[in-house]
């Protein structure tokens, strides 16, 4: 108990300063030098985030926040001044599905505790080397994923943001317990909480509170022909109701749209996967969820194959070499036609991998290959930044570059409005205002 009330208090610490009004506009010119700032970006093209495009601007950093951009040219007086001449700076990237302690090997308290100490330090630089400055850890062990969160608030490990729905809710024999879990009992146990009652879906989620999660996972999807038994509908709403009395969102694994439409209606907030079975566009779910703000991650890339020069490989859950047969190909091509219609009704699309074993900077480029078949490249950088941080709750602290904001910023080399791909040369990362990854 004393261990659970420390991850709330502390929670409630780090989350303090979120929600708070940000100013609007640009300061005159030599206002923001009125205080020696910490940082000084200058003389780079900045994509802020909010559509605005500075082709020679300056950003200036006070305190970990932002305290101005602006296309006036600022000097070097500033503990760290980076000359960004050529550059791209952009919102810190967020990850909106990762699953960041990988189940396929995990298997006792020691070969997690191994884990923890062996990989975890590097596995988190990784995230940060990619850009990645916020990610939410949609399924993982409970509760060793909040003991890793409290490690990152604390300064004792570096790593990006990292945000937790705890262990996951399903039906009894559902996935992802026959799917994932189905050789890995221990791993199953601390992951998914598998209940066909209401009432004890209530106290789990209560009990998910009072450990300090950010939102609450519920799959609510039987797989193509319902090979899995799906969720009992009183029990989605149940979970729903009880997160919502506690402020948090409910967050929804369907891979249908008509499950999707009945999840709405039973109370869910968001959404972790586009759909692949039915058509947006046939149906009022577009309408819907831009309607009641309820945003929806890509994860096209779950989809889409990874090649290289011997040929199809896998995918991203590492399920070893597998045919992108004429199936696959089309639950690919509705996927992305209804990454497009979502985004053409004005739902809120943010950007998400759901990856087990790519490389957080391979997940990131695999997602953006993949959605380029039907985004522009603005459509896909505010999908991994402003939309990204509304899914997460944090559009007022994280996602644009303005004023008041957590300066949480990546320096690209290129400019990523004209090749997509130099989102992958990463040079320099920024987070809370200090840097944590310099590549130049």
């Amino acid at each position: 108990m004393r261990c659970i009330l420390a991850l709330v208090c502390l929670a409630s610490v780090c989350n303090a300063g979120f929600g708070q009004e940000i100013r609007s506009g640009i300061p005159e010119p030599g206002l923001e030098l009125l205080y020696l700032p910490d940082l000084v970006i200058s003389n780079a093209r900045i994509i802020d985030g909010t559509g605005r495009v500075v082709e020679q601007g300056s950003i200036v950093v006070r305190g970990g926040t932002i305290a101005s951009v602006s296309a006036n040219p600022v000097g070097a007086e500033a503990p760290v001044y980076i000359d960004a001449a050529g550059m791209t700076v952009l919102p810190g990237f967020i990850d909106t599905h990762r699953h960041l302690l990988p189940s396929q090997f995990i298997n006792s308290d020691a070969a997690l505790g191994r884990w923890l100490e062996d990989r975890l330090p590097a596995e988190l630089q990784n995230y940060l080397a990619a850009g990645i400055t916020t990610i939410m850890s949609t399924g993982d062990y409970f509760p060793a994923i909040l003991e890793v969160r409290r490690r990152i608030e604390a300064g004792e490990l570096q790593g990006p943001r990292l945000l937790s729905v705890g262990s996951n809710f399903s039906a009894p024999s559902g996935h992802p317990s026959v799917s994932v879990f189905a050789n890995n009992p221990w791993g199953r146990m601390l992951h998914t909480n598998a209940l066909a009652d209401p009432e004890a879906a209530r106290a789990k989620v209560r009990e998910l509170v009072d450990a300090g999660v950010d939102a609450i996972k519920v799959i609510y999807d039987g797989g193509q022909n319902d090979v899995w038994p799906r969720l009992d509908d009183a029990v989605l709403a149940a979970i729903a109701d009880e997160a919502r009395a506690h402020d948090l969102p409910t967050m929804v694994h369907v891979h249908g749209v008509a499950e999707l439409l009945t999840a709405v209606e039973l109370g869910a907030r968001r959404f972790v996967h586009t759909p692949y079975r039915g058509s947006i566009t046939d149906t009022q779910a577009g309408r819907l969820l831009r309607d009641e703000s309820i945003p929806i991650a890509t994860t096209a890339g779950i989809r889409a194959p990874i090649i290289d020069a011997a040929g199809i490989i896998g995918n991203t859950a590492g399920a070893g070499r597998v045919s992108f047969d004429p199936i696959r190909q089309a639950y690919l091509a509705q996927t992305l036609a209804n990454v497009r219609q979502l985004w053409d009704a004005g739902v809120i699309v943010a950007f998400g991998t759901d990856t087990a074993s790519l490389r957080p900077a391979a997940a990131i480029a695999h997602e953006i290959r993949t959605l380029s078949e039907v985004l522009s490249e603005e459509e896909i950088i505010t999908a991994l930044t402003r939309n990204a941080a509304q899914f997460l709750g944090l559009g007022d602290d994280i996602g644009t570059l303005e004023p008041d904001k957590f300066a949480d910023i990546v320096i690209v080399d290129g400019d990523p409005l004209t090749d997509i791909s130099v989102l992958a040369n990463v040079a320099v990362v920024i987070q809370r205002g200090k840097v944590v990854v310099d590549n130049r």
